[in-house]
């Protein structure tokens, strides 16, 4: 699994979490190319991606964000089913725990 993302996506994840602008206009901003900018869906399918997100919302404390690109940055189909399920049950204890108060 890669292990960082590049600067282009760190900051194409930075800009559509902080910006108002168009998935097009991060993009850009974030120095990708004319014809990557118009289709944003192939910056957001890769793993690089989804680790920037994972960084970004760490650093926002957004726990479920956080956790979603974390594994989508991951290739889960080799992971045991053991531990799969394990994380699914921890996963809802903790969602049982910010829903009760």
């Amino acid at each position: 699994m890669k292990s960082k993302p590049s600067s282009k996506q760190r900051q194409y994840a930075y800009n559509l979490l902080n910006s108002n602008q168009t998935k097009q206009q991060s993009a850009l901003m974030a120095g990708y190319s004319e014809s990557m900018a118009r289709v944003p869906a192939q910056i957001e399918q890769s793993k690089g991606f989804h680790l920037a997100m994972a960084i970004i919302a760490g650093y926002t404390e957004n726990v479920a964000m956080q956790i979603l690109h974390e594994l989508q940055a991951r290739d889960i189909s080799k992971e045991d089913t053991k531990n799969l399920f394990y994380g699914i049950d921890v996963l809802s204890k903790a969602w049982e725990r910010f829903m009760s108060k």
